[in-house]
């Protein structure tokens, strides 16, 4: 009996053995569903980061596409600067000639002012006139006139004067002719 009942226990632990799994069995279950678990948390982080290595490699794609728009940009603004400063350069030198200008003209301005003033103030003039030619209607004669209050001769010329009419001269020369021929009259 004794071996049945041996028989029996080793049957039983056989039956035992296939319906229970083995503690090894069920340990390696619990380490399989944690391994699949961390699988798939260590998938979906791949998946993550292969997102956002792609969002992240668009945007390095879009700042090296942005760096060269911008070198572009910087080259532009350079040659605008480097024009700019032409012009700046050009422009200092039209403000230059132009201060010139205004300091010359404002010479000008003072010297003419101080001209003008001098011809307000009354002249006092010394001249000098000869006659050249002297018929019954023309005159010719040569002047000059010299200017006390500038110590020059101011003007030099020649005049030359048509007559109107009998002068004062000519009138009495008539009286006289007209005497003369009354006296000479007398005498005849």
């Amino acid at each position: 009996m004794i071996k049945k009942l041996i028989i029996l226990i080793l049957f039983i632990n056989i039956q035992n053995a296939w319906s229970k799994p083995p503690l090894a069995t069920v340990y390696d279950k619990k380490q399989d569903i944690k391994i699949n678990k961390n699988t798939k948390d260590i998938n979906k982080e791949t998946d993550q980061r292969i997102r956002e290595d792609i969002k992240l490699n668009n945007s390095i794609d879009d700042n090296t596409l942005d760096i060269t728009d911008n070198k572009s940009y910087i080259n532009d603004n350079t040659l605008d600067v480097t024009d700019n400063k032409s012009s700046i350069n050009s422009n200092l030198t039209n403000i230059s000639n132009n201060k010139n200008l205004i300091n010359s003209n404002s010479n000008k301005i003072t010297s003419l002012d101080n001209r003008v003033s001098e011809l307000e103030e009354i002249q006092y003039i010394v001249g000098l006139e000869g006659r050249v030619y002297d018929s019954k209607k023309w005159q010719v004669n040569i002047f000059a006139d010299y200017s006390t209050n500038r110590n020059k001769v101011d003007r030099t010329g020649v005049r030359f004067i048509y007559k109107f009419g009998s002068s004062f001269e000519e009138k009495e020369i008539n009286k006289l002719k007209q005497k003369l021929e009354e006296l000479e009259n007398k005498l005849k």
